[in-house]
């Protein structure tokens, strides 16, 4: 069995897709999931899996839509990928760095690289994201704004790409690695 980490695109925002994290639980180890446990109320799913990262992704995908009738786009990365999106991380050198500002948008596949660069070159994006292709991942950092108060959100971002993606800040990505390790 492999560990995993499933990261839920929108469960529980705004009153939306809601999915209390009991339930969310229930339904991982419906699917054949082991050591299932959750991280705040966002749809943060650490479980053990014979499947893949991809399997794991459909099945939790297809499971929500069977209880719930609504899609969520899940987004499935290992530990150590998630270790790696981390330490791919070109604001960590950045001075004066405040890790709270730091946010990342997980991409459910590798984007078109014109797409990219267009979004990287919109005024707006400049000096704020950069995108690291091993790690499929927008980073943005905002240390004068809040992640609610920018134009840079998770759809703003997937209406540019024209893929699925889902957005944690640093601290959540950092408890998720170390709660994988902790098992």
């Amino acid at each position: 069995m492999a560990s995993c980490i499933a990261l839920l695109r929108g469960i529980n925002v705004s009153g939306q897709k809601k999915i209390l994290m009991k339930d969310l639980t229930e339904l991982c180890q419906s699917l054949g999931f082991s050591d299932v446990r959750t991280y705040i109320q966002s749809g943060n799913v650490l479980l053990d899996s014979n499947h893949s990262a991809h399997e794991v992704s459909g099945l939790l995908a297809a499971g929500i839509k069977q209880k719930y009738g609504f899609e969520v786009c899940v987004v499935v990365k290992t530990p150590s990928e998630l270790q790696e999106v981390l330490r791919l991380n070109p604001f960590l050198s950045s001075p004066d760095l405040q890790t709270k500002k730091l946010y990342y948008t997980i991409l459910s596949q590798t984007p078109d690289s014109m797409r990219m660069q267009a979004l990287l070159n919109l005024e707006l994006a400049k000096n704020t994201l950069r995108f690291v292709n091993e790690s499929n991942t927008v980073y943005m950092y905002l240390p004068d704004d809040s992640y609610g108060n920018t134009k840079l959100s998770n759809n703003f971002i997937e209406s540019k790409l024209k893929l699925q993606a889902t957005t944690r800040n640093e601290p959540t990505l950092q408890k998720l690695v170390e709660m994988s390790h902790t098992n």
